[in-house]
C-alpha cells in the first residue's frame, strides 16, 4: 500500500516504544512526515485493521440516509459502511427512547465524535476518570460505550 522508501523511513525514523496519540505525535520530525505521507497515499476509505474489505463511498451511503433507507453494502459478512449506519441507527426515535437518550429533543441529529466536547484521537493518553466522577456526582444521565 505505501511504498518500501516511506515503509524504511517510518521504520528508521520513528520509535514506537512511547507513542501518543497526539498530532504531532511524540516522534521526530522525519517520522510524523512519513507517517503523514503512508497516510495520504492510504487514503481515508481503507479499512486500516482490513485493507482487502470493500469501500464505503460516504456520498452514495448518506444519500440512502437521506431517503430513509438502510444501507446494504456488505462485504464478506462485514459492514463497510458500519459508520454511517449508527449515525441512521441512534438517530431513530424508537431507539433513543429505548437508550433513554435525547430526552430533551434536541433539534439536531446524534452523531459520532461532534465538537461538542472536543474530544478527539489527540486526548486517547488523557485519563478521562475524574471527570466521569464529577458527571455521575451531579447526577447527569451518562451513555457510555465503546
Amino acid at each position: 500500500m505505501i511504498s518500501d522508501e516511506i515503509f524504511l523511513a517510518i521504520n528508521k525514523g520513528c520509535d514506537f516504544e512511547d507513542y501518543t496519540f497526539g498530532s504531532p505525535h511524540n516522534e521526530s520530525k522525519s517520522c510524523n512526515d512519513a507517517i503523514a505521507e503512508a497516510n495520504s497515499i492510504v487514503g481515508q476509505y481503507v479499512n486500516n485493521y482490513d485493507v482487502i474489505l470493500d469501500v464505503c463511498y460516504p456520498s452514495i451511503v448518506m444519500q440512502e440516509l437521506r431517503l430513509r433507507k438502510y444501507v446494504t453494502k456488505i462485504s464478506l459478512g462485514v459492514d463497510v459502511c458500519m459508520s454511517y449506519e449508527r449515525y441512521f441507527y441512534f438517530n431513530l426515535p424508537e431507539v433513543q427512547h429505548a437508550l433513554h437518550a435525547n430526552r430533551t429533543h434536541l433539534p439536531y441529529g446524534w452523531g459520532m465524535c461532534s465538537d461538542v466536547l472536543n474530544y478527539t484521537d489527540k486526548d486517547g493518553n488523557i485519563n478521562i476518570l475524574p471527570l466521569l466522577r464529577r458527571i455521575v456526582e451531579h447526577k447527569i444521565p451518562l451513555w457510555i460505550f465503546r
